[in-house]
């Protein structure tokens, strides 16, 4: 599993379901799927497979349109499930793209992206021609260090994880500048964060214990859910 979105309006939990990329295996690996879930009763809604040539289910947002968008990091697309659609269709392929991670919708519909490979934040406009989409690279008033989960909490302001960096950030978007606070530092390889009311939540994912070969089969002890106050 790497992102999980509940969507409280919708009734569901997705999640990318992605083949363990921290472990080698024999064959080729199982292909990337968004799945749903009911958020009430937990019940499997459906699996939906990346189409080719496969890729890696990063994170998931709802659109204003209410279909499902989800990032595929190696291969620099995004893609969308319609509101009650069968299959997952590319809206958008481009080079500039390859690294997306987060993804989130602003309040008056604009898509917004973290690129976790380049350190980048961009505004993603979806044309006829997915490989010819329209990109935007906001400039950032701080440099960001592997930007991961991506979250609205206003019209124009989302919560961002930075993995490697180890922090949770208040992004606020102004034109195509970004302006970023940091919320919360010193955490162990955090991918996510979501508000809750007025409190932030995160985990620290540890990966270090997995890709290091110096910590790989050491104990990483244990693993937690942070609050955080919402900045006011």
């Amino acid at each position: 599993v790497f992102g999980v979105l509940a969507d409280d309006a919708g009734g569901r939990l997705w999640v990318c379901s992605v083949a363990n990329p921290f472990v080698r295996s024999e064959g080729p690996p199982q292909p990337s799927e968004v799945v749903a879930f009911d958020l009430k009763s937990g019940a499997l809604v459906g699996r939906w497979p990346f189409p080719e040539p496969g890729g890696t289910c990063n994170d998931i947002a709802i659109g204003p349109d209410g279909a499902a968008y989800a990032t595929d990091t190696p291969g620099g697309r995004i893609l969308r499930l319609p509101r009650g659609g069968s299959a997952l269709e590319v809206v958008a392929s481009h080079p500039s793209l390859i690294g997306v991670d987060g993804i989130a919708f602003g309040g008056d519909g604009s898509m917004y992206i973290n690129n976790v490979r380049s350190h980048t934040l961009w505004r993603v406009k979806p044309t006829a021609d997915p490989a010819a989409p329209e990109l935007t690279r906001l400039t950032a008033d701080r440099q960001m260090n592997g930007p991961d989960g991506l979250r609205p909490v206003g019209p124009d302001r989302f919560l961002q994880a930075e993995g490697p960096g180890g922090r949770v950030t208040l992004v606020t978007i102004e034109g195509d500048n970004a302006r970023i606070e940091v919320v919360r530092d010193g955490l162990n390889s955090t991918p996510g964060a979501t508000l809750v009311g007025d409190t932030i939540y995160t985990v620290e994912g540890k990966i270090d214990y997995l890709v290091n070969p110096q910590l790989r089969g050491q104990d990483p002890g244990e693993f937690k859910a942070i609050a955080i106050p919402m900045p006011r």
